[in-house]
């Protein structure tokens, strides 16, 4: 499988406006309030960085998956949440600068852990011809801050600047955001159709089952911390809504192996309409709080 035109280069234009907006309803005072109590950002990278991975590997082995799905069970368990999460988070009045930290932080650690988490898999489970497996940790945290820190950080000036303007039309930023999102969802099914009827129906089991176990997870552990509703629910998003595109390209790139390639793409297709559904089922009748007000 290679990556199209769209999700080359529409997916993330499409995705740092959207991140734009995103910028104009976080405050600085958002980024202060996680400083003052870090324990949410904790939980939550604990429940991405460790706790996931664990869960990856205990379905691959429990649902006595063939090597190169077992892998890339592991391979999507390992990658951090990206701007695909931010953007479900803030079309769901979540926890906005929570999502976009804990996006930030676990992909600075991911160079790391995705290739030893990898190698493990690769080494467990078989399946892929790779000896070694390396991420460049500038091409990675530079990928991810392209599309999640400047965009952020130039929709949270356009607020500085144009407060009023951005109160009148903020309804109107999180409706941009649904229909991007939207959009996205359908021109990737459309795209990728006949992937879907080849593969879905053998794949979904098992994709369906670690996102819904990686949302199960993120929200109980975040309960079981105390931590208020909605930032328990970005906690979910962000561990169960994974930067799939980075996954298909160490799939592609650096494993060299396009049926490896499919399970990310699949998953990244399944999150896009789960991580909403279970966004707005959860944060249903949550009130809404001001742009730099504590949570």
């Amino acid at each position: 499988m290679e990556q199209s035109a769209l999700a080359e280069l529409g997916l993330p234009i499409a995705v740092f406006l959207v991140m734009v907006v995103v910028g104009t309803s976080v405050g600085t005072a958002d980024f202060r309030r996680l400083a003052r109590a870090p324990r949410a950002l904790v939980i939550g990278l604990l429940a991405q960085l460790v706790a996931l991975p664990l869960l990856g590997f205990l379905l691959a082995f429990s649902l006595r998956s063939e090597p190169i799905l077992a892998v890339g069970m592991v391979l999507l368990a390992a990658a951090p949440g990206g701007a695909t999460s931010n953007v479900i988070v803030h079309w769901s009045d979540g926890d906005r600068a929570l999502s976009v930290t804990m996006t930030l932080l676990a992909s600075m650690v991911t160079w790391i852990s995705m290739p030893l988490l990898l190698i493990w898999a690769v080494d467990v489970f078989g399946g892929v011809s790779a000896a070694q497996v390396e991420l460049s940790f500038v091409d990675t945290v530079a990928q991810v801050a392209a599309i999640t820190l400047l965009p952020v950080l130039a929709g949270m000036g356009i607020y500085r600047r144009y407060p009023s303007f951005v109160a009148r039309w903020r309804k109107g930023g999180r409706i941009f955001s649904g229909v991007v999102l939207a959009s996205i969802v359908i021109a990737l099914l459309i795209e990728n159709l006949q992937l879907v009827i080849d593969e879905g129906l053998h794949l979904a089991p098992a994709l369906v089952a670690l996102n819904g176990a990686a949302l199960a997870l993120g929200y109980t552990v975040s309960k079981l911390a105390r931590l208020e509703r909605r930032q328990a629910v970005t906690v979910a998003l962000e561990t169960g809504i994974q930067n799939a595109a980075l996954a298909v390209t160490v799939a592609l790139v650096t494993l060299d192996s396009a049926p490896l390639s499919v399970v990310p793409a699949l998953y990244g297709l399944l999150m896009l309409i789960t991580g909403p559904v279970f966004a707005m089922t959860m944060l249903r009748n949550v009130a809404r709080t001001p742009v730099g007000e504590a949570t």
